[in-house]
């Protein structure tokens, strides 16, 4: 039975395991099939990224101040002089970053603008800058100014405090403010003030009691002191910030604010008919100089002088000072002023370093005080002032004018003010000599030409 197969069955029998083989590749295949849709293959992993490094890419740094050296020019002498080694030899000493300032001299204004031109032609700029605030229009044409400079002095981490901001009588800043619109700092290191100057015994002996308040009380003493000394009873001399701080004083706005031409007002021909009155009466004598205004004042050849405090510095007689008689509602006391200034030096540490110096002097009452006292003038700020008040060494009769601290104010720094000082000038010494009328005068000086 074993045995009995039909030739068909053994051929089968032969097929199956190729048949077997057959079906089971098609099921492996279609497992694979499977396989891959429900658990799909891995992507490619995602290469790490690498870091290529430039050899040309420079190495970033941060702007500090910290060991900057630093030059400061100036043209002043005497105890101004010292005041500023002084006040230079405490900021090296104290400051936390290791700046140190070298204080280098200038003998003449002449000398500083020639060794500018050339430090500007050589890219060496010093770094800092005392001149008299009438040379700054000057600097600015030069492109000597540093401009820029808005950013350091506002940064978050070198601006000013709002408590000394607050303490600075900044209406007698030049720019306003410690930064200028146009982004340069030029601060005053302390303020020369015009007031009325007299010799106490002098008024005494012709029956003025105090020194006048308003111009009525004025036309009042010269009457007293003409009558009793026969003697005209005010000295000055017509200089244009003179001749137009009177007329601040009587109300005028003229160059109050940065307009050229500047206009006339009834201010100014107040000025002008207040001068003429004087000149027709013989109650006014022009000087030459400052020293002349003094030393008339103060040895009683006349009552009053009008100039600047500064300007009393030599006097050795016993002197007395007070504010313009005035017919404004707010009056303005013109102050003239030694700025610091911060030079193009185009490198960013040290202009941090010299904005740091600024800053600290503009918060140092000490350091105020000594310049003020030093320049016969008054503070910048409100805590030096308050300090004088009780100083020996600072002149007492400047005590009378530091309630008026915040009435100064002072005058525009525009390219045009010598221009404008000229003619103002021109016609201020011609309407003395009653040469024109005060309305022809008023007419010139609103036209800005001279006679």
């Amino acid at each position: 039975m074993l045995n009995s197969r039909s030739p068909g069955t053994r051929t089968m029998q032969k097929r199956r395991p190729v048949l077997f083989l057959y079906i089971l590749t098609v099921i492996l295949a279609v497992g694979a099939v499977g396989c891959e849709r429900a658990l799909p293959l891995p992507a490619e992993p995602t290469p790490l990224p690498q870091t290529v490094l430039s050899p040309a890419a420079p190495t970033p740094t941060l702007v500090t101040p910290a060991g900057q050296q630093l030059i400061l020019w100036h043209t002043l002498s005497g105890p101004a002089e010292l005041a500023v080694q002084e006040i230079v030899d405490t900021f090296n000493r104290d400051n936390e970053w290791g700046i140190t300032i070298t204080v280098e001299a200038v003998a003449t204004l002449s000398d500083l603008e020639a060794n500018l031109a050339a430090a500007i032609q050589a890219g060496q700029l010093p770094d800092l800058l005392i001149v008299p605030d009438a040379a700054l229009p000057e600097l600015l044409a030069m492109q000597a100014v540093a401009q820029d400079v808005a950013n350091v002095v506002q940064d978050e981490e070198w601006r000013l405090t709002s408590d000394v901001e607050s303490d600075l009588y900044l209406a007698a800043f030049p720019t306003g403010d410690v930064v200028d619109h146009r982004g340069y700092v030029a601060v005053p290191m302390s303020l020369d003030v015009l007031a009325l100057i007299y010799s106490p015994a002098t008024l005494r002996q012709a029956g003025i009691e105090e020194p006048p308040r308003t111009w009525d009380e004025f036309e009042a003493a010269c009457r007293a002191f003409q009558k009793e000394r026969e003697k005209p009873c005010l000295a000055l001399q017509p200089r244009a910030e003179v001749i137009l701080n009177i007329a601040w004083a009587l109300g005028s706005l003229y160059q109050r604010a940065e307009e050229v031409p500047p206009q006339a007002d009834e201010g100014l021909l107040l000025t002008a008919t207040l001068l003429r009155a004087l000149a027709d009466n013989g109650a006014i004598v022009p000087q030459s100089t400052p020293a002349e205004v003094v030393q008339a004042a103060l040895e009683g050849e006349v009552a009053f002088g009008v100039e600047f405090t500064s300007a009393l510095a030599p006097a050795a007689a016993a002197w007395a000072v007070a504010p313009l008689p005035t017919l404004s509602e707010k009056p303005v006391m013109l102050s003239s002023s030694p700025l610091l200034v911060m030079l193009a030096t185009h490198d960013a540490g040290r202009q941090v370093a010299s904005w740091l110096f600024i800053r600290a002097y503009l918060g140092s009452p000490e350091s105020q005080a000594l310049f003020a006292t030093a320049t016969d003038a008054l503070p910048i700020g409100r805590r030096a002032a308050r300090q004088l008040r009780t100083s020996a060494d600072w002149p007492a009769p400047l005590q009378a004018l530091l309630p008026w601290l915040s009435t100064a104010h002072a005058r525009p720094i525009v390219p045009e003010w010598a221009a404008v000082s000229l003619v103002v000038e021109e016609v201020a010494v011609k309407l003395l000599n009653r040469e024109i009328t005060p309305q022809e005068a008023v007419e010139l000086v609103s036209g800005g030409t001279a006679p």
